[in-house]
């Protein structure tokens, strides 16, 4: 869920500032961090281009995350931090944040990638992503609440702030439950949460590598900047689609992680990458608890109703 310039994966990486003018909300354009190790730019991230202080960064867009902002540079362990107060604008949302000398290291050099906005950064509002046309859109309050289209959306909170957008799906088996709809992990199709979950998505396939017909299993390193150190992959075919409420999606592949174990106090059908996502467009309503996919284009109203 973190950017990296190696390959990777980027897995598990306020106020609202001046109005939209007209009677949709103003769409901002996004980029992909892209890699071409295993295939044609794969994307592996969503970085919003940020303002912060007056710079100008990219931050990654991480729903599988809750925070509003975690910053991929820390000082060394036993410094004392000297927090200032810094203001980070994405578009038409703007939050005042809390940073320290090593946190903001990364805007003197270009290209900037300073760190990862979460649920919370978005959560007083609407945000709609149009992946096929690389551009989001945000509107405070419930703009989904009267759309008879949306569906509900369970914004479960943990500890701390934010929350993580669970969404109803059925699996090619015809299981049904929810996924976390995970934009950190854009590469993954299907994301598992644990070994143990890996082998009940891919029918009992061993976390081993075998590209001879013997399960498809293929292995990779993937570097995620908030870990010590590279994370060990799998990934095999996933056949079929899943239905994400009433729309088929196809995720592709499965996919996990070593050391990146995910558990929520709420059951899981695993984790839902960008991967069978890229030609639809998301709006998620954190306020009303609902959310839309569907074809890419569907303007956003710039003001929700009361």
């Amino acid at each position: 869920m973190r950017f990296t310039t190696s390959l990777p994966l980027l897995l598990l990486a306020c106020a609202t500032a001046a109005g939209a003018q007209g009677a949709n909300a103003t769409w901002h354009e996004f980029d992909y961090a892209t890699s071409s190790r295993f295939g044609p730019d794969e994307r592996l991230a969503v970085l919003l281009r940020a303002d912060i202080d007056g710079k100008r960064c990219w931050l990654q867009l991480d729903t599988g995350a809750p925070h509003v902002v975690a910053w991929h540079q820390h000082a060394p362990a036993g410094t004392a931090p000297a927090p200032v107060s810094v203001t980070i604008t994405v578009g038409d949302v703007r939050h005042t944040v809390s940073a320290d000398a090593a946190n903001l290291a990364p805007l003197a050099s270009a290209p900037c990638m300073a760190g990862t906005v979460g649920n919370a950064f978005f959560e007083h509002g609407t945000l709609a992503l149009d992946f096929a046309a690389g551009r989001y859109a945000f509107v405070p309050g419930a703009a989904l609440r009267d759309i008879l289209e949306a569906q509900p959306m369970l914004y479960f909170r943990s500890n701390g702030p934010g929350g993580h957008p669970l969404l109803p799906v059925t699996l090619a088996d015809g299981r049904t439950g929810r996924m976390l709809v995970d934009t950190g992990a854009a590469r993954f199709g299907i994301g598992a949460t644990s070994a143990a979950h890996w082998r009940d998505l891919t029918g009992g396939l061993p976390l081993r590598e075998n590209d001879n017909g013997g399960g498809n299993v293929r292995s990779f390193v993937a570097n995620n900047a908030m870990d010590a150190a590279p994370l060990r992959c799998f990934e095999t075919p996933y056949a079929g689609s899943v239905r994400m409420g009433d729309v088929p999606v196809t995720p592709g592949i499965v996919s996990y992680c070593e050391g990146k174990d995910f558990a929520l106090e709420q059951p899981l059908l695993g984790l839902v990458g960008l991967r069978g996502l890229l030609r639809h467009q998301l709006t998620l309503d954190y306020v009303a608890q609902r959310w839309l996919l569907g074809a890419p284009g569907r303007p956003l109203p710039a003001r929700a109703p009361e």
